[in-house]
């Protein structure tokens, strides 16, 4: 069983770190003026973004996150994926499932000048550091079942044991998300212009942890170890 747990630890890394491309590093000295409040409370399922503003370019990033739609995120690596042979439907299935029940509203923009602005949202996640020890405890006990009514180990075809444990983990995570709790969380995100559209300033050094608590609803320190908490619990199993 060790080969094909720790390989699920691989997949649910992946799926979280997919995420990161939307985060920017950086510092920024700007000084805010003239504040817009935007009200967005349309479902992000029917929203078409305009790109061309700060607060429509940051939300666009958002959805696409959430949907585990990366294709046209600045950044996004296809081949971390394609080495773990992980299809694009699957994995939107995995971040879908895992944080579809986030949401976010711009609630105003302040423009800094002409090519800065900030963008302050306000939403509701999933706790990512709480979720895991849920989700595990579920996942492992399908997990094991359908190990030993299969015998997977002496399974010739591997891929077919690889697309089990991913709908394994799609189903559990969307089965417990159905009861997960969400919490408020809140960021200020610096956006760039870049042409005729808008981006994630990659200057600014706080609006790194400031999505990673925003997207995964814990601070980075909680969410590292939360995952090295999760891949540990599949060393011991092996």
């Amino acid at each position: 069983m060790s080969v094909s747990v720790k390989r699920i630890g691989a997949i649910l890394a992946a799926a979280v770190l997919a995420l990161t491309p939307l985060i920017g590093c950086g510092a920024n000295t700007g000084t805010n003026s003239a504040v817009n409040t935007v009200v967005d409370e349309v479902p992000k399922q029917t929203v078409v973004r305009d790109t061309t503003t700060p607060d429509g370019a940051l939300m666009a990033r958002l959805d696409a996150l959430i949907a585990g739609d990366f294709s046209g995120l600045p950044g996004f690596d296809q081949t971390q994926l394609e080495q773990l042979s992980i299809g694009k439907e699957q994995i939107q299935g995995i971040v879908s499932a895992f944080f579809g029940k986030n949401t976010y509203n711009v609630s105003s923009v302040t423009a800094v000048n002409d090519e800065q602005a900030q963008v302050h949202i306000l939403g509701k996640s999933v706790n990512m550091s709480k979720f895991l020890p849920v989700f595990m405890g579920a996942y492992m006990a399908k997990y094991t079942e359908y190990a030993v009514n299969n015998d997977i180990e002496n399974v010739e075809n591997q891929t077919v044991v690889r697309d089990a444990m991913i709908t394994i983990i799609t189903d559990t995570a969307k089965e417990k998300q159905a009861s997960a709790q969400l919490k408020d969380v809140s960021a200020t995100i610096s956006m760039k212009k870049n042409g005729n559209t808008w981006d994630v300033d990659t200057t600014d050094n706080t609006n790194a942890n400031q999505l990673v608590e925003l997207v995964m609803g814990s601070t980075q320190e909680e969410l590292v170890q939360g995952v090295k908490n999760l891949l540990g619990s599949f060393s011991t199993t092996s």
